[in-house]
């Protein structure tokens, strides 16, 4: 999808198909949000898009939140893939990204370590299986949209 330059703009669980009941063969829906990056006409959202909790700040932005509008683009995808995998974990919606007092790009100790505890009490997780849950997710929610797609994708569990 990416490499055609489109951007779901709405991955959340709702949105996420098993294809024969098997997380090898996933297929995503929905694609009323999405946006084409080639198109030139495209302007930044400013009304609020996404699923909550499931949406960066910058998919749910409008005029009185943001100094500067940015159009959609794939980070906020990576974001929405991350916030995915937590609900998965944890079986817990995420907090709204606008609620999330980010600071430099990142979510607070607090609220990881909120995420942390869920995964272990109501996701079964290790202290181990935590950790590297939690690295990828801090690569993918974040407020500042400036990891690499290379560091996700070759990220290892």
């Amino acid at each position: 999808m990416h490499d055609k330059n489109v951007v779901h703009c709405d991955i959340s669980p709702g949105n996420i198909l098993l294809k024969d009941n098997s997380l090898n063969n996933i297929v995503l829906s929905d694609f009323s949000a999405a946006e084409n990056l080639n198109d030139t006409a495209q302007t930044p959202y400013t009304t609020a898009s996404g699923t909550d909790g499931f949406a960066s700040r910058r998919m749910r932005n409008n005029e009185s939140r943001y100094e500067e509008l940015y159009p959609a683009d794939k980070y906020s995808d990576y974001y929405s893939i991350g916030a995915v995998l937590l609900f998965m974990l944890t079986g817990e919606y995420p907090e709204s990204s606008e609620s999330i007092q980010w600071t430099g790009g990142r979510a607070p100790e607090l609220t990881v370590a909120e995420w942390r505890k869920a995964m272990e009490e109501k996701g079964g997780l290790t202290k181990e299986e935590c950790d590297k849950a939690i690295g990828f997710i801090e690569l993918t929610v974040r407020d500042d949209m400036t990891v690499q797609p290379e560091k996700i994708f070759d990220y290892a569990f």
